[in-house]
């Protein structure tokens, strides 16, 4: 890959010569690549998936660059003279955010208990959802947790009280701008 500067010749040119060469404007460099190549074997079902996700990311893309909230978040969070709000939301529907704790600690199954959720993302997460579930699989309470200012942490106060927490299960779901969901369970 050769970055041009100063060339009458080739500035603001695009697209291949000759089949071997690709020049691509980024930001106002001129960027000249050798072309690529052609594939003359079938995707594996693996390397299938992996694109028809990789083309969901760019859908995502694409449409968000009708919401200008979105794509100034996406802005300030470029990585380099080349990250553009678009790779930045690529990068974002591809990575699926972490619960990373959950803990229990201050809940006994009481309506008032706390349960605290840290969750983190490669950009951002928007929202985390707890769920407590009986051993039969009941739904016992829902709703979304509180962030606590630093991006990270997340508190979620029980307005439900339980009774016999044995067997139950508290789950913490954290999601991102795309929707993409991170989980993580504990059995009580």
């Amino acid at each position: 890959m050769a970055t041009v500067k100063k060339n009458i010749f080739l500035q603001g040119i695009s697209g291949s010569i000759g089949g071997q060469i690709v020049v691509r404007n980024v930001q106002g460099q001129t960027i000249l690549a050798k072309a690529p190549g052609k594939r003359n074997l079938p995707a594996s079902p693996k390397q299938q998936a992996r694109q028809d996700l990789f083309q969901k990311a760019t859908l995502y893309a694409k449409s968000v660059k009708f919401d200008s909230a979105v794509v100034e978040a996406y802005r300030k969070k470029l990585r380099g003279p080349f990250d553009t709000a678009y790779h930045r939301a690529i990068t974002d529907f591809l990575h699926s955010p972490k619960v990373t704790q959950l803990d229990l600690s201050a809940y006994k199954g009481k309506s008032g208990g706390l349960i605290r959720i840290q969750a983190e993302d490669d950009f951002m997460v928007q929202r985390v959802m707890v769920q407590v579930v009986a051993p039969n699989g009941l739904l016992l309470e829902e709703g979304e947790a509180i962030a606590k200012g630093n991006g990270v942490d997340w508190e979620y106060q029980a307005s439900v009280d339980v009774g016999a927490l044995e067997g139950c299960k508290v789950v913490g779901i954290a999601v991102d701008t795309p929707g993409n969901r991170g989980v993580m369970e504990r059995v009580l």
